[in-house]
């Protein structure tokens, strides 16, 4: 049989450190993904720390914004309350001043009435006090009747009876004559 010879050849040194050269790399590479790992863990901790403080004010500033939201609401509220409220004052006085409108024009109505009237119930006057006798005078002046006095002239006419006494100074009120002429003041 033939015999193989294995001879054995002289190993570089390059290739008796290669093994070891590889190692120590890998062992380099492994130290730097660790610092790599611990820089990450480091900055992954402080966002962290800046999450926690960033959702703490978060939360205030929702407690805060929920707050003026409420306080909000109460014042749409009270703006609503108080706007329904003047409306209602505006709807009463316009209603009063509608009111007070018609009571004058009702008043004037009235007044007026009486204005046209007055002559008339001066005439009506007259003619009850005259019974139906024939009086000859004068504008601003009365007869005397049997039967008159001053306070039934007074009446009469509607004015006081110290009006009349004034503006007859002549006259005595007891003693009147039938067809003396009184003065009638005017109002």
């Amino acid at each position: 049989m033939d015999t193989i010879d294995i001879e054995t050849k002289p190993r570089s040194v390059f290739a008796a450190f290669l093994p070891m050269a590889i190692a120590l790399g890998a062992c380099l590479l492994s130290v730097v993904a660790l610092l790599i790992t611990a820089g990450a863990k480091h900055k992954q901790s402080q966002a962290e720390v800046q999450l926690r403080v960033a959702q703490s004010q978060l939360a205030a500033f929702e407690s805060r914004l929920s707050k003026i939201e409420a306080q909000s609401d109460d014042l749409t509220e009270m703006d609503d309350m108080l706007m329904q409220q003047m409306k209602s004052m505006a709807d009463q006085v316009q209603v009063a001043v509608n009111n007070l409108g018609k009571e004058v024009i009702s008043q004037g109505e009235i007044l007026e009435k009486m204005q046209k009237a007055g002559p008339l119930l001066k005439v009506a006057r007259q003619s009850k006090s005259t019974q139906g006798r024939a009086v000859e005078s004068s504008p601003g002046t009365y007869t005397i009747q049997s039967g008159d006095t001053l306070g039934r002239l007074a009446q009469l006419y509607d004015v006081s009876l110290s009006d009349l006494l004034s503006a007859n100074p002549e006259i005595n009120p007891r003693r009147l004559q039938i067809g003396q002429q009184v003065v009638i003041p005017t109002q």
